[in-house]
């Protein structure tokens, strides 16, 4: 890594990364930020009480790279740690990032532009390639594009196979956050959406088509550990935003449901094995699919993503994937 000196006093744009605990992808996460083709940033990191080594790791970027800017505190919680970072933010915009994510070189450069040329737009995220805990990936995560669409997503007010924004993935102006006050931690783990939709009544949400994260999936993350909660919270934020905006609240909210969450690793394992091989990363799928059959034998997901790596196709009857499930099991023996 290279040492940087930062000349500017006020940087154009303030990187705010929360990190508890990561160690093992820490280091991915930094260097995707301190690569950027666009340089003039402070990286505000807040070790938010780390245990795992994660603050050794910190400690060394912050000695050699002079725009890294570490905090560091007891754990208090996410939407705590970030309001902290957006406190001491000297930029005119504010980027987001996640530990255990990467973002792509050009990822400022692109968003600054956007925001730039279209000062009614407060947020603007992108695309993101969803990845597994070892890097390989899973499936593109597709964003809409159009503001009304996006906002129209996070309410609940339409369903969708596209998504709204990506947390990491967002640059934000920073008085439009100030304006709203930030994120609210009662919302946690749903704080984004919480955030979004009150920054959607000052401007408008946006996301560029242009892939800018990867953006990591693994059993630690806290969709998986905490999605009860963040369910709640979610259908929470929604509700309030109804009232703030004195709309009524729809009988039928479009939001994800609990049960869509796999209750085992076996089960998540299955799930991750299908939505690689459905969108061709068939190496990443039968990685998978052979962890998630170690646990489950009968585990319907894993063999159906199976069957679709090995074929190339995904079979459309009972009988045709008993049929390939036989051919497998002959050919392992």
């Amino acid at each position: 890594m290279r040492p940087h000196s930062m000349n500017t006093p006020s940087p154009l744009i303030s990187v705010v990364m929360p990190v508890y605990n990561r160690k093992k992808y820490l280091s991915l996460a930094v260097e995707s930020i301190l690569q950027q083709s666009f340089d003039d940033f402070e990286f505000i990191i807040i070790d938010d009480g780390s245990t795992d080594g994660a603050s050794d790791v910190l400690r060394h970027y912050a000695t050699q790279d002079s725009r890294v800017r570490l905090v560091e505190q007891e754990n208090s919680g996410y939407a705590i740690a970030l309001n902290r970072g957006i406190q001491r933010a000297k930029g005119q915009f504010l980027a987001r990032m996640d530990s255990d994510d990467i973002s792509l070189p050009d990822r400022f450069a692109l968003q600054l532009e956007f925001l730039r040329s279209n000062p009614h737009i407060v947020v603007v995220g992108g695309q993101a390639l969803r990845i597994d805990e070892d890097g390989d990936p899973l499936s593109p995560m597709v964003q809409l594009t159009d503001s009304s669409e996006i906002e129209q997503k996070l309410i609940g007010a339409i369903e969708s196979n596209r998504g709204g924004l990506v947390h990491p993935s967002v640059m934000m102006r920073k008085d439009a956050v100030d304006t709203v006050g930030g994120y609210r931690p009662g919302f946690e783990p749903a704080e984004d959406r919480d955030l979004w939709l009150r920054l959607a009544e000052v401007g408008q949400l946006a996301n560029l088509p242009h892939t800018v994260l990867h953006y990591r999936t693994h059993s630690e993350s806290v969709s998986q550990e905490r999605s009860a909660q963040q369910h709640a919270n979610a259908t929470r934020a929604i509700h309030d935003a109804y009232r703030r905006r004195e709309q009524q609240i729809p009988e039928t909210i479009h939001i994800w449901k609990l049960q869509d969450y796999p209750s085992s690793d076996a089960k998540t394992r299955g799930r991750y094995a299908l939505t690689a091989a459905r969108n061709r990363y068939y190496r990443t799928a039968r990685k998978h699919a052979r962890r998630a059959l170690a646990a489950e034998p009968l585990n319907r997901h894993a063999w159906k993503a199976m069957v679709i790596s090995l074929l190339g196709v995904e079979l459309t009857t009972p009988s045709g994937y008993r049929q390939a499930r036989g051919a497998l099991l002959c050919d392992d023996k």
